[in-house]
């Protein structure tokens, strides 16, 4: 083989090998937003349906949003450490990456603000969703 062809064959595998290492990376920080996103959803809905009271371990979400059952919750779990002894709870990503979407510490501080207001006096700052009870029965409908 030419050594031009071996410098361009060189060049292109460096190249590939960077493009895929980028793609991992942002596919991870990607499910680790989603999975901070959803966590959080989590504890909201937790927090709402329980009077303001927070969880106190991962159990205690396992039912607590009718969009994910426990093996949503085990799949969060890899990703998301919640410190339970911290009122309200602490939610981090595990592998310490800056994923697309890291606010979840901020929304439940947004909620907890406003669990206690009459539902009208809400600022329904739950992704769209009316920030209320919400059980298995009923569908989640986005406001309009």
């Amino acid at each position: 083989m030419k050594r031009r062809a071996k410098v361009a064959l060189i060049v292109v595998v460096v190249l590939l090998a960077i493009v895929l290492g980028l793609y991992l990376e942002m596919s991870a920080r990607v499910q680790d937003g989603y999975a901070a996103w959803n966590t959080t959803k989590v504890v909201a809905v937790y927090i709402v349906n329980n009077d303001g009271k927070f969880p106190t371990k991962w159990s205690d979400l396992e039912n607590a949003h009718p969009e994910f059952d426990a093996k949503d919750i085990q799949t969060f779990r890899k990703r998301i450490r919640i410190d339970f002894s911290k009122k309200p709870p602490r939610i981090e990503i595990i592998s310490g990456r800056s994923p697309i979407w890291n606010k979840p510490n901020e929304e439940i501080n947004q909620v907890i603000r406003e669990v206690n207001l009459p539902e009208n006096e809400r600022e329904s700052i739950y992704w769209g969703y009316k920030l209320s009870r919400i059980s298995a029965e009923q569908d989640i409908v986005p406001n309009p």
